[in-house]
């Protein structure tokens, strides 16, 4: 009973202090072929707790993914990625997860729209 309770007071304080970014910013550069993403995350320690990982899923496959074992500054991660459009692109996913609790994503059409 004792390790039951530990355990649910670990998961929730985990809950309690980790959280995932709260927004992503995406920007294709065509003519260098450069897909930038920054992910906001306030934090007061940048290596306690950070973004984790940036995924690049093209059409619900992983593409590329960079992590990180502590966040650049305390308000962002950002990431840099090598891509060209495709026609047979139609959905490109960027993700962003913290290393405590907590993800975000968002999609594009190739189309150019957001959602």
């Amino acid at each position: 009973m004792k390790i039951a309770l530990c355990l649910i007071l670990i998961f929730a304080s985990a809950a309690l202090f980790g959280h995932g970014p709260s927004s992503i910013e995406v920007t294709f550069n065509d003519s260098l072929d450069l897909l930038y993403v920054k992910a906001s995350h306030s934090v007061p320690s940048v290596t306690a707790h950070h973004i984790k990982s940036i995924k690049l899923i093209i059409n619900g496959k992983d593409f590329v993914e960079q992590k990180f074992s502590r966040q650049s500054n305390k308000d962002f991660e950002e990431a840099y990625f090598l891509y060209r459009k495709s026609e047979a692109d139609t959905l490109i996913e960027i993700s962003a997860s913290c290393n405590i609790f907590g993800s975000k994503k968002v999609i594009f059409s190739n189309k150019g729209g957001g959602e």
